[in-house]
């Protein structure tokens, strides 16, 4: 596996691994649908946010990209193919965006955990801080997480 930035060309195989992910643990196909939109890799923020990608074979299985406004940097995206899911590849992008902030010497990095992935980002370090409204359903509350980096 190798790990590498991520080509504008490649917003919509990123969107698709995300749709992937996210289809991965049976959610309701309108909610599904609703998700599109916020799980979109946009090609402008690719040119100014770090977004890389993990790929084996020559085949994008994975990827992560970061919002850097601010310190806590945001983890806006990180998701793996379903079928790569359990083979160290979330883990590797992990390591990788944690090595990347801590090099920008940020304090921390948040993120909005879909409820299905909070078993591997507490196994990754990072402790749930709050609850966020899920942006495609707001009934629905999203474990608010925090991951210190000193």
């Amino acid at each position: 596996m190798r790990l590498r930035p991520a080509r504008p060309d490649e917003a919509d195989t990123l969107t698709g691994v995300a749709m992937a992910a996210k289809a991965h643990w049976g959610d309701d196909p309108a909610f599904l649908a609703g998700c599109l939109e916020v799980l979109r890799v946009d090609r402008s923020r690719m040119e100014i946010e770090p977004h890389v990608v993990a790929e084996q074979d020559g085949e994008v299985v994975g990827f992560y990209s970061v919002q850097l406004d601010g310190d806590p940097a945001v983890l806006d995206k990180l998701y793996v193919l379903p079928a790569e899911m359990g083979r160290g590849v979330g883990r590797a992008l992990w390591a990788h965006m944690v090595a990347a902030l801590r090099a920008r010497d940020l304090r921390a990095v948040t993120l909005d955990a879909d409820p299905h992935a909070l078993p591997f980002y507490t196994r990754m370090g990072a402790r749930q801080i709050g609850e966020a409204v899920s942006e495609v359903d707001p009934a629905r509350r999203l474990p608010r997480m925090r991951f210190d980096l000193t």
